[in-house]
C-alpha cells in the first residue's frame, strides 16, 4: 500500500532493524577493542611476553607494539562505541582483527602452546585455538558491516549529518541531488 502523499518514506538510515544490527556492530567490535586494550595496558609486561611468544615480530619491535596495538584498539574502539569516523574506525578494526586472527591461525596451524594475549589474562590463559579464531572472525564481520553499512541512525556519524550523506544506498534528502 503506498504512503499518503504528505507522508514521506523512511531515510535509508532510520530503518530499526538496521539501526540495531549496526549499533550491535559496532559495540560488539568496539567494545572488545577498549577491554582487550584496557587489559593489555594494565600488564604491559604480560602483553610483550605474549607477542614475543607468536614469534612473528623482531624482538626489537615487540616494546613498541605492546604500546602501540592498545592504543590504537583505545581509538578505534572509542569510534566503533560512539559512531564517530565510523567507517574508518571500521577499516581499522577490520585489519587490526585480520591481522590477529591471521597470527593466530598461523600459531595454531604450527601446533604452537602460545596464550594470545588478547585479553591481557582477564579470562585466564587465552589459548590460541578454534574459539579464537572464530571469535576474531565474527569481529571481523562486525566491523566489515560498518564499513559497508556505516554506523546508523544511533550514532555521532549520523547525528552530525555525515552517515547519510555518505551512504550511497540512502535516498537524496530534501534539497540533495541524486548521484
Amino acid at each position: 500500500m503506498p504512503l499518503h502523499p504528505s507522508v514521506s518514506a523512511p531515510s535509508g538510515c532510520a530503518c530499526p532493524a538496521k539501526t540495531i544490527v549496526l549499533t550491535t556492530c559496532r559495540f560488539l567490535a568496539g567494545g572488545a577493542f577498549l577491554l582487550a586494550a584496557t587489559m593489555k595496558l594494565q600488564d604491559p609486561q604480560l602483553f610483550m611476553l605474549s607477542i614475543d611468544a607468536f614469534g612473528l615480530v623482531p624482538s626489537a619491535l615487540v616494546p613498541f607494539f605492546a604500546y602501540a596495538i592498545p592504543w590504537t584498539e583505545i581509538v578505534a574502539g572509542l569510534l566503533l562505541v560512539y559512531g564517530f569516523w565510523s567507517r574508518a574506525a571500521g577499516v581499522v578494526g577490520v585489519g587490526l582483527y585480520g591481522v590477529f586472527t591471521a597470527a593466530l591461525a598461523w600459531v595454531y596451524l604450527s601446533g604452537a602452546d602460545v596464550d594470545c594475549g588478547c585479553f591481557g589474562g582477564l579470562f585466564g590463559r587465552g589459548d590460541v585455538g578454534p574459539f579464537s579464531l572464530v571469535r576474531n572472525t565474527i569481529f571481523i564481520a562486525c566491523s566489515a558491516v560498518v564499513v559497508l553499512r556505516g554506523a546508523g541512525a544511533a550514532s555521532l556519524d549520523h547525528v552530525l549529518g555525515v552517515e547519510c550523506a555518505h551512504n550511497p544506498s540512502s535516498p537524496p534528502q530534501a534539497g540533495q541531488q541524486a548521484p
